[in-house]
This record gives structure tokens, C-alpha cells and sequence, in this order.
């Protein structure tokens, strides 16, 4: 006998604090909704790479279940010209977030199901999101010392997501610079890497004798 696929268990009240284990179906409910948020776009003429980004897009991460997904635009023009797009599409917009050139929105009315989080791709905003999440997805100890954390919290303050948001802040201000640097060091190797890679014909002419004194 086959199965009908269980829906995702999507959707929590606006300011609650229940965290739900990882959903393996977060992911399927993250595709469908950014192919809608997409094609509203591309209907606008906006070019627009997406990331999921927050815990839900963690593999054994709780988490709020709403789905957090980075919307990038390429300029600060686009990001004002997709947020009139996506609120014509049924978003709500809420703020602007704290950080420097990035919008927020949400969908599901009181019952929140999606976060978007509007921002020029490319730019520090948008590092922030993407390097965090794989900051967790590559370091299993410090995912495993980010869930405990927020199980804790979600414990102390169950109706208060400002309390609890910002008790876990100075712990993700961390996790994000840890990941800053490492993107850096990557980046360094890289740039090695590929020189060593080149032929030696292309390598930069040195002076072989040594300078005089």
C-alpha cells in the first residue's frame, strides 16, 4: 500500500516560541513556495537567487516551523521594486530587519509560516544568512551546542520570540564570525590553490638578483 505524503507541520502564532524536531519535509515545503516566489518575480522582470536559509534548512536542527528563505535581488532599486511585487503577491511586509539593506516579510496571517528576507544578493546581509546556516551544516558539535541552546531558551521564554531572540543573540554573533573567518580562509585557499594550478609560463616574473644595499 502506498502512502499519501504527510504535509509538513508548518505554521506557529506570531510572538510564540515552540520548537518542533527537523522535518525532513521542510525542504519540499521550501521549493514549492520559492517556485511561487519566483515566478512572481520573474512576472516583474526582477532576477532573484534564493537560499533556504535559518534552522529549518539545518539536517537535525529544531526549530521554529516556519521556513526561513533569503531572497537576493541585485541592487538596492530591485529590492524596493520587489517588495511592492511581493506584497501585491499576498506578503505582509513587517520591517525592516537589522540589518543594513535588508526588508522582512512574512505569509500565513497570525499563524506565521514563512519568513522572507529580502536583501541585495551578494552583499554582507546576505553572507550573514547563508554562511550561518552552513556554518551549522558543516560543524555538527556546534549545530548540536546551537540546539541545546535554543531548547533552553525556547523553555524559559515559550510566548516571548523577542526575549528569546535576542537571549540567543550574542551566541549567533559568534557562530557568524567564526563563519566570516572560515569563508576567508577558504577563500585563501582557493586563491592558492588555483595559482599553484596555472603554468608556470604564467607565473609573475621574479628578478633574480637580489637587490643592493
Amino acid at each position: 500500500m502506498i502512502f499519501p505524503r504527510r504535509k509538513p507541520a508548518l505554521g506557529l502564532l506570531r510572538g510564540a516560541v515552540n520548537l518542533a524536531e527537523h522535518d525532513d519535509q521542510w525542504a519540499a515545503a521550501y521549493e514549492k513556495e520559492v517556485a511561487r516566489v519566483r515566478k512572481l518575480l520573474a512576472a516583474a522582470g526582477i532576477p532573484v537567487t534564493t537560499e533556504h536559509v535559518g534552522s529549518t534548512a539545518v539536517t537535525g536542527m529544531p526549530a521554529k516551523p516556519i521556513i526561513d528563505i533569503a531572497v537576493g535581488v541585485a541592487d538596492a532599486d530591485a529590492v524596493g521594486n520587489a517588495l511592492v511585487t511581493l506584497r501585491l503577491g499576498g506578503l505582509d511586509y513587517i520591517k525592516g530587519a537589522n540589518q543594513p539593506g535588508m526588508l522582512f516579510l512574512a505569509s500565513g496571517g497570525e499563524m506565521r509560516q514563512f519568513h522572507y528576507h529580502l536583501v541585495v544578493h551578494g552583499s554582507h546581509a546576505w553572507d550573514r544568512l547563508v554562511f550561518f546556516r552552513d556554518m551549522l551544516r558543516r560543524h555538527r558539535g556546534l549545530a548540536n551546542e546551537y540546539a541545546e541552546l535554543k531548547r533552553e531558551l525556547a523553555a524559559r521564554h515559550p510566548t516571548d520570540r523577542g526575549t528569546y531572540t535576542r537571549a540567543k543573540s550574542v551566541h549567533v554573533r559568534a557562530i557568524e564570525a567564526r563563519a566570516f573567518d572560515e569563508a576567508q580562509r577558504r577563500g585563501q585557499a582557493r586563491a592558492i590553490a588555483e595559482a599553484v594550478r596555472r603554468p608556470v609560463s604564467e607565473w609573475p616574473r621574479m628578478d633574480s638578483n637580489p637587490p643592493r644595499t
